[in-house]
């Protein structure tokens, strides 16, 4: 992990014209945006675009980058969130993401050891969701995913919204006994 003060080097360098310091800053920060677009549910296609349109983005927005009100790797994560959000409000099915585990990986600038847990976790997480009845995926994927509170999943699933946290309440119970079945938050 970079030190603030190793991270506003990097920028410096990045802003005179330095070619290397363009190619570590990309080496350090692609993967995160990368899996992160990937979880997203990008295509392989779209996460190459993604990528591209995150980092011309950061190196011609890079002279506004302040590292007094966030790190890089999060200024970075927040220009790689604006052009996903761009291109989810393009799609037929936004609900296909699955934004919480999405932005994990921005948020995460962990060791290729603990980025191979993570995918592991996330993998099995990922089943568990998939054994849930249809219902609750969808009640799952509406409140983690999309971010709609219950009075949203509410309206959007014609449910009770005491219901809709019953159901949630439900789903969660499920969803921690099957990570213990796989070995995770034992």
């Amino acid at each position: 992990m970079t030190t603030p003060n190793q991270e506003q080097q990097l920028v410096t360098r990045c802003l005179d014209g330095d070619a290397d310091a363009h190619e570590t800053l990309y080496a350090r920060y692609a993967p995160a945006v990368m899996i992160y677009c990937k979880r997203c549910g990008f295509t392989p296609h779209d996460v190459s675009d993604m990528l591209q349109i995150t980092f011309t983005k950061v190196f011609k927005s890079l002279h506004t980058y302040k590292p007094a009100r966030a790190r890089l790797g999060t200024w970075i994560g927040a220009i790689a969130r604006n052009a996903a959000y761009r291109q989810w409000r393009k799609r037929q099915q936004p609900e296909s993401c699955d934004e919480m585990m999405a932005d994990y990986a921005l948020e995460s600038q962990a060791t290729p050891e603990e980025l191979t847990a993570q995918r592991e976790e996330f993998s099995a997480l990922d089943g568990c969701v998939d054994g849930l009845e249809i219902t609750l995926t969808r009640i799952v994927r509406l409140r983690f995913v999309e971010g709609l509170t219950t009075r949203g999943i509410s309206r959007r699933v014609n449910m009770a919204e005491s219901t809709v946290r019953k159901r949630l309440a439900e789903a969660m119970a499920h969803l921690s006994v099957c990570m213990k079945g796989k070995g995770f938050f034992a």
